[in-house]
């Protein structure tokens, strides 16, 4: 149930209320409200919350699978050094696709993954889901992993529901956990830490041993941040399995080669948000109409995960209408036009090419 809900400022969603943006990116696990004196500037938007939907996980009990120490290796998509790596070993560079399900429990966008098959035929070998119910989640989840190959990160989603506890631990092989989205305070590197660590606590209590992907502060702009603390939060995960994120909008500005260099540099894996971000256009906050495209191809060059924003509903986005043959430019020149094409890049590895569940 929902306790309460928080103006959000991110990117545009055309024809979207106030509550049906509160609620995708309801703070849940950290607490977090916007403070509307800071919402403006460089605010951006990432595709997913920090802080998903759903009852509290202090509520829940359970432990991490493995031994009883919370220190086993899961046996899927896991972080290794620098990098993801799959079961077999082979190392994961995930270039997908951000995907709206529901905006709100009553304000469905593509809730039963009819738009899953046209994003597939992009090429891309990963997909974010946002805002399933737990009673879709599962074909969601069949439709992207088992039907059309592709890694998928979970976002927005009730994470203490027993469902969705039950249908993620079925697909763990195959996901990455968008367990904390953008961090809408600015700074404040210690309170990151501390709410960070927090979300992995609670996450690994209701016993996901997943990847954990947690964005930065300042509407996850901000590198330092994880720069300077991300060291420390990776190592309270009892299964140092975190994946830490950055959305590289307007904050980045004219450096995302500088940027991109730090996150390819950085002891754990950066995933890297990418988007047109038209509302900073508008706005000079920092971005120009080709700062995503540079942002992509930089990332891939570095063999970087990133995730686009998004593939259908805003201004944004890549398809009009949510099909393969409605690209826009933004959709073209990521699917076809890019030197990080996702019709000719990304890897399937044969670990995603065979997956399978019970």
């Amino acid at each position: 149930m929902l306790t309460r809900t928080c103006a959000i400022s991110h990117r545009p969603r055309t024809g979207r209320s106030v509550l049906e943006l509160a609620w995708l990116f309801l703070p849940f696990l950290t607490g977090a409200c916007v403070d509307s004196s800071k919402a403006g500037g460089n605010a951006g938007g990432a595709g997913g919350s920090a802080n998903d939907t759903g009852g509290s996980p202090n509520d829940a009990g359970g432990s991490p699978s493995g031994d009883g120490s919370g220190t086993a290796t899961p046996a899927g998509l896991h972080v290794a050094g620098r990098n993801l790596v799959d079961g077999n070993g082979e190392t994961v560079v995930l270039r997908g696709v951000e995907h709206v399900a529901r905006w709100n429990p009553n304000a469905p966008a593509d809730a039963t993954g009819s738009q899953v098959p046209e994003i597939a035929r992009t090429g891309t070998n990963a997909i974010r889901i946002l805002g399933s119910l737990p009673g879709e989640l599962d074909s969601m989840l069949h439709q992207a992993i088992i039907e059309n190959h592709m890694w998928v990160s979970v976002a927005n989603v009730d994470w203490a529901d027993p469902i969705t506890v039950s249908t993620i631990s079925k697909y763990a092989d195959y996901v990455t956990l968008h367990a904390q989205g953008e961090v809408n305070y600015r700074g404040q590197g210690d309170r990151w830490q501390s709410d960070s660590i927090n979300v992995i606590g609670r996450m690994r209590q209701l016993g996901y041993t997943s990847p954990l992907e947690l964005l930065s502060t300042g509407y996850g702009q901000e590198l330092d941040t994880v720069l300077n603390h991300g060291d420390a939060v990776f190592d309270a995960d009892p299964l140092r399995n975190v994946v830490f994120g950055v959305q590289m909008y307007s904050n980045v500005g004219n450096n995302v080669s500088s940027w991109l260099d730090q996150a390819k540099a950085f002891d754990h894996p950066i995933l890297v948000g990418s988007c047109l971000f038209q509302e900073g256009i508008d706005n000079a906050w920092g971005n120009t109409a080709t700062t995503y495209q540079q942002v992509w191809d930089g990332s891939y060059a570095r063999l970087l995960n990133s995730f686009y924003w998004m593939w259908h509903g805003d201004n944004n986005q890549m398809s009009n209408s949510g099909s393969f043959g409605a690209l826009t430019t933004v959709g073209q020149y990521l699917v076809n036009d890019s030197p990080a094409a996702l019709s000719s890049t990304p890897v399937k590895s044969a670990f995603i090419l065979n997956s399978r569940v019970n």
